[in-house]
């Protein structure tokens, strides 16, 4: 995160600068991004090389050690990412009949085309590097050190709180300079004051977490988690781009027009999890053998 907290801001400085220098649409692309968003790349970057060091020593020594296995993975991929998506999605619409949020107004089919694909991208890879983490790597080695029941409890702790402190929008900050990741993270860490915050965010999180890892458990592949992660992430942002909230509702209760806030979304994700389980205990995970153990 302190990593994270000192060069986002300059990565951020720097493209806006090349962006004026150089009229380039790939630089024009990466300048709309707002500084969180830069903030958190580089956070998750960050992650993915602090523990590339550490997992032939902590006995990560192939793919499959972190639930990467050929086994079903183009199934998981797409069925976790469809799922995911379809129950999002439905919560969106929800909210949009109820009047709680707003369709802005309609894109042509070209930008539509692109929005799709960007949101898309941003999805997979942002399901791909965190899952790898958090779920590949973290949950099983905390699961071979402590135990399982111990390890989805810190699983839980450690996803929630990181994704806690990095706050949704950053339009309080002023303007960005060398110091604009540090304030991020004191205008992040103020969020833990705030009880709604508290019950709208960090619940929904703990609660990601927990499906997160007994979907490994059950699969014994990471990837279906990371279909549903893909999914996840793929629903918020593009609900996000399309519609607006109408602040007819608390903000800690729906949301305040993200769809990972607000106590409400724990509903949608509960029927997911029922029905996922359902899937599973009908066959649809695969065969499990009795009394195995993940790597």
């Amino acid at each position: 995160m302190l990593l994270a907290a000192i060069l986002s801001p300059w990565l951020y400085m720097l493209v806006h600068w090349a962006g004026g220098k150089w009229d380039w649409p790939w630089l024009d692309y990466l300048a709309r991004h707002p500084f969180h968003r830069y903030f958190n790349r580089t956070l998750q970057v960050s992650i993915l090389l602090g523990i590339w060091m550490l997992l032939r020593r902590s006995g990560f020594n192939s793919l499959g050690s972190l639930g990467l296995k050929r086994e079903g993975a183009c199934r998981f991929l797409l069925g976790g990412f469809v799922w995911s998506v379809i129950f999002l999605g439905m919560y969106a619409l929800t909210l949009c009949w109820g009047g709680w949020q707003q369709v802005k107004e309609s894109l042509s089919p070209g930008d539509m085309g692109y929005l799709l694909v960007k949101i898309l991208v941003t999805a997979a890879l942002v399901g791909f590097l965190e899952e790898i983490f958090f779920r590949g790597y973290f949950y099983q080695l905390c699961r071979r050190e402590f135990g399982r029941i111990l390890a989805i409890g810190l699983n839980m702790l450690f996803f929630s709180t990181v994704h806690f402190v990095k706050p949704s929008k950053a339009g309080d900050l002023g303007a960005i300079n060398w110091d604009a990741g540090f304030r991020m993270l004191s205008f992040a860490v103020d969020r833990f004051m705030v009880p709604t915050k508290i019950l709208s965010g960090l619940l929904i999180l703990a609660f990601l977490a927990w499906m997160l890892c007994w979907v490994l458990e059950r699969t014994r592949s990471i990837y279906l988690a990371i279909g549903l992660h893909a999914g996840w992430v793929f629903a918020l942002q593009l609900n996000a781009e399309l519609t607006r909230y109408s602040a007819t509702g608390p903000a800690w209760i729906l949301g305040g027009g993200d769809l990972s806030q607000g106590l409400a979304g724990l509903l949608p994700l509960g029927i997911q999890f029922i029905c996922l389980k359902w899937w599973m205990d009908r066959g649809g995970g695969g065969k499990q053998e009795a009394g195995s153990r993940m790597q």
